[in-house]
C-alpha cells in the first residue's frame, strides 16, 4: 500500500484495511463458539480466512438453532459473506466482495447484492448483456450455469466491475421509479465493489 494512504486523514477505510491485514501475522486464535451472526458479519476479511473453518463451525451451530425471522436473515448474510472467502482464487478479488458484503449492514440488502454479483459474474462469463437478476424475459438473458473457480479465475475483473457499474448507472437513471431503489441498491454495491478491489490490488499480499 502506498505510503501516502497510510498518512491520510481522510483515508480511514485504507488505515482499517492496514490494521485488519495485520491480523494474518498474529497467532493467537479467537472463539468463536459464542458468537453471533451480528459479530460473525463485523469479522475482517483477513481473519475470516485464517479462521474459516472455525467461524464455518460455528456458523453450522446457529443454523440449529430456532432464530428469529431478523436473527435467521443475519445468519444467512454472515453464512454468504463468509463463502466469499473461497470464492476464487484471486485473493483481491474474494477480498473485495467480502469486505463490500461486510459494508452493507442490512442483511437482505447484503444478501441482494451478493446474489447480484454471482449472477451477473455468470452473465458475463458466458457473454450475455448486462441485466439484473430480477429482470426477466422470454429470452435466456440469464445463464443458468453456475461457474467453477477456474472460470471465476480467468475473469478480467477491472474489466467487469467497469461494465456493471457503467450498465446499472445507466439502468439507474432510466428506470422507473417503483424499481429505482432496486437499481440503487445494485449502483452503490458496485461502486463499493469497485473501490474495494481497487484499494486491494494497491496492498501488499499476505498469504
Amino acid at each position: 500500500m502506498d505510503i501516502g494512504l497510510v498518512n491520510s486523514v481522510n483515508s480511514t477505510s485504507e488505515v482499517k484495511s492496514v490494521k485488519n491485514t495485520a491480523y494474518s501475522q498474529q497467532t493467537s486464535k479467537v472463539d468463536y463458539s459464542n458468537y453471533t451472526p451480528s459479530q460473525i458479519k463485523e469479522i475482517p476479511y483477513e481473519e475470516a480466512k485464517a479462521n474459516y473453518d472455525e467461524i464455518s463451525k460455528r456458523i453450522a451451530d446457529l443454523g440449529k438453532q430456532v432464530l428469529s425471522f431478523d436473527e435467521s436473515n443475519k445468519h444467512i448474510d454472515a453464512s454468504t459473506q463468509l463463502r466469499r472467502v473461497k470464492l476464487s482464487d484471486n485473493d483481491k478479488l474474494n477480498k473485495a466482495v467480502y469486505e463490500t458484503l461486510r459494508a452493507i449492514k442490512d442483511p437482505i440488502e447484503s444478501i441482494t447484492v451478493s446474489s447480484e454479483i454471482q449472477t451477473n459474474l455468470q452473465d458475463y462469463y458466458y457473454g450475455k448483456d448486462v441485466n439484473a437478476s430480477f429482470v426477466v424475459s422470454n429470452n435466456p438473458i440469464h445463464t443458468d450455469k453456475n461457474l467453477t473457480t477456474s472460470q471465476i479465475n480467468s475473469i478480467n475483473v477491472e474489466d467487469f466491475l467497469s461494465k456493471m457499474v457503467s450498465a446499472f448507472s445507466e439502468d439507474y437513471e432510466n428506470a422507473p421509479l417503483n424499481i429505482k431503489e432496486q437499481y440503487k441498491q445494485i449502483v452503490d454495491g458496485y461502486s463499493l465493489f469497485q473501490k474495494n478491489y481497487n484499494q486491494a490490488v494497491r496492498e501488499p499480499y499476505y498469504a
